[in-house]
């Protein structure tokens, strides 16, 4: 499985990073994937420059060190030319901060509630998608804040569940609304440093933990589940994605 180790970054690259996957989770957007979270940690960097310099004064050190960060990342992406690309190009066509709400409504809500609603009633993805469009109460998208999508059943199993392979962070939007996080504004990143379940004890994890925690139990129970006429599991074992915090 593709696994990211995140464990010695800070919490705002973790979050970028986790992000990115649920938005762009094929390996046919890896190149859009990167370009996203180079577009966003730049705006980290440039969050971070303001904040430090309000607070002691900006300074010929202070931006020695951002443009030092900056070199690395243009030798990263290979040049300048391919580093605007990616933060102002023609590909761009949304502003970073509102494009992880986009595809939060646009697919994270829907194969969310799949994995969910398979693994509560049964069935297959068919099965469930028909259940989702007929849903008229809609109660986990009227938490988040969203809109129902206007989907077929049909485009639903076959353009977003399997056609580019979004089922591979099912686990991860299924924890993702379970959390009752409903960003109120555009944000660069999910918030999922904000997780939190009503009735945990105190032992069991909120914030980022809680919500990898909780996405590695929708994972294990994705991974064994076997749809009825099918001699594949739920959730493919060799590609959902997986994070080490």
């Amino acid at each position: 499985m593709p696994t990211l180790k995140l464990t010695s970054l800070p919490k705002k690259i973790q979050l970028l990073n986790i992000t990115a996957v649920m938005c762009f989770p094929s390996d046919k957007d890896e190149d859009q994937r990167r370009y996203w979270s180079l577009r966003h940690w730049i705006g980290v960097a440039a969050d971070k420059f303001v904040q430090i310099g309000e607070q002691d004064g900006y300074s010929e050190d202070l931006s020695k060190q951002i443009g030092s960060w900056l070199g690395d990342v243009i030798h990263h992406v290979g040049s300048w030319p391919a580093l605007a690309n990616a933060v102002i190009g023609p590909r761009q066509k949304k502003p970073p901060a509102a494009e992880a709400r986009f595809y939060m409504e646009k697919h994270g809500i829907i194969i969310g509630y799949i994995l969910k609603d398979i693994l509560k009633l049964g069935g297959g993805v068919s099965t469930a998608a028909e259940r989702f469009v007929s849903d008229e109460k809609h109660q986990i998208l009227k938490a988040a804040g969203i809109k129902p999508p206007i989907e077929s059943a049909e485009h639903i199993h076959n353009k977003i569940w399997n056609a580019r392979r979004y089922k591979d962070v099912a686990h991860l939007w299924a924890a993702f609304f379970d959390g009752c996080l409903k960003p109120r504004k555009p944000h660069r990143y999910l918030p999922l440093d904000q997780f939190e379940i009503d009735g945990l004890s105190d032992s069991e994890p909120q914030g980022l933990q809680g919500f990898i925690h909780l996405s590695d139990i929708y994972w294990e129970e994705g991974i064994k589940y076997f749809p009825p006429k099918s001699k594949k599991t739920l959730l493919d074992k060799d590609t959902t994605w997986k994070f080490i915090l």
